[in-house]
């Protein structure tokens, strides 16, 4: 692990000096070994980047189906239909 300072920096507040360790303690373990070839790093760094989005994405599209279902669908199972709100 690398050590992370805590000062900001300009009128902004960016922590631009600290950005760094930080990203790279994100990472997973197995990325930060010092024997991982560059190859194996950036497949490695590639698979970690695609899952992190990936499962955001699947996030978002569960929070908008719920959110389709319960606005559409219960009030029809209901006995209810939108129009009747």
């Amino acid at each position: 692990m690398l050590e992370v300072t805590e000062q900001r920096n300009g009128p902004s507040g960016l922590r631009d000096d600290d950005d760094g360790p930080r990203l790279w303690n994100s990472l997973p373990a197995e990325l930060r070994q010092p024997d991982v070839e560059t190859g194996q790093f950036r497949r490695l760094l590639k698979t970690f980047l695609f899952a992190r989005d990936c499962m955001r994405r699947i996030a978002i599209f569960c929070f908008y189906l719920l959110t389709y279902l319960l606005t559409y669908i219960g009030p029809i199972t209901q006995g209810h239909t939108r129009e009747d709100t």
